[in-house]
């Protein structure tokens, strides 16, 4: 179980939990752990602005189970609240919310993008990343917006169900927008393309 740059191990399905094991010394939340096919253990972490970027992702590598950590590095993605997924070949699925997005905010004034919520790939275990797909809107014409918290699940043959948060940007000058008001669960299915076969 992650927390802010450290995790804690349970191998009793949750009845007992070791110490906590850093990741890295920076300033960092919103971790996610793999492990990569070549059996690295790769942590990315969200950055708040503390190191000069904000909503920037550092990485770190374990090649010993954990046990030590590698200094952590920039990932070049910006976002947060990011889900990490390894696929059966290796390949690792990389989905953030507020991509590209100094602030939350930016979502209801930045009208020259209909999702926020955005794929990227791994093919070298971590390594360095590739932006894919922007997930879509429900309906072209919707004024609800992927915006937030993706969480990928593998359906099976190739298919992963990804559910996101949405924010309605018609409920902008609501002051309980965020609390409740104008958000919603949408979902995507990401399929495997020609040429990922």
């Amino acid at each position: 179980m992650p927390g802010d740059a450290w995790y804690i191990e349970s191998r009793d399905s949750g009845k007992t939990w070791s110490p906590k094991t850093r990741v890295g010394p920076a300033p960092f939340n919103e971790t996610s752990i793999v492990e990569a096919a070549d059996g690295t253990l790769f942590a990315l972490m969200r950055q708040d602005g503390e190191l000069g970027l904000r909503r920037m992702f550092g990485t770190s590598f374990s090649h010993d189970g954990g046990k030590t950590w590698g200094a952590w590095r920039w990932a070049n993605v910006q976002g947060k609240m990011p889900d990490l997924l390894v696929l059966p070949a290796g390949r690792i699925l990389l989905a953030v919310g507020a991509e590209g997005l100094k602030d939350g905010a930016l979502v209801m004034s930045t009208r020259d993008r209909s999702s926020f919520c955005t794929l990227f790939i791994s093919d070298d275990n971590g390594e360095s990343w590739k932006r894919d797909v922007a997930f879509t809107p429900v309906t072209a014409d919707t004024s609800v917006v992927p915006a937030d918290s993706p969480v990928m699940w593998p359906l099976g043959n190739g298919r992963v169900l990804v559910v996101l948060q949405g924010i309605d940007r018609a409920k902008a000058g609501n002051p309980l927008l965020g609390y409740g008001v104008g958000m919603s669960l949408i979902a995507n299915v990401i399929e495997p393309s020609a040429e990922s076969r």
